[in-house]
């Protein structure tokens, strides 16, 4: 990585109903940043994760393949040239699972 590499973390949480365009927002988004940034990043990726995609049937796979999710993401931060937009849809599943499973509700 070069010392001229930035990183700037922005996360913008959008709640409201079902249907209301707060994906399409997010990847208008993505895209308006992705032509004012073109000059300093001339490729331009979205990553977009829907969250159920991460659950497995089989116990510790979950795990594995947010890790893996992670790492790819990260490989792709690091080229100097991307610029990366992560979208994880519907997220509040991954936090509902979570709470399943720590009270012991999850099978």
């Amino acid at each position: 990585m070069s010392n001229k590499t930035c990183f700037l973390i922005f996360i913008v949480r959008l709640h409201g109903p079902l249907g209301r365009g707060k994906t399409s927002l997010c990847k208008a988004l993505a895209q308006k940043l992705s032509i004012r940034f073109s000059s300093r990043y001339p490729h331009c990726l979205l990553v977009e994760v829907n969250a159920h995609s991460l659950f497995s049937k089989w116990i510790f796979e979950s795990g594995k393949l947010v890790a893996k999710l992670f790492q790819k993401i990260q490989e792709m931060v690091e080229e100097e040239n991307n610029l990366v937009f992560v979208l994880i849809d519907e997220v509040e599943s991954l936090a509902a699972a979570r709470k399943a499973a720590i009270s012991g509700s999850e099978p």
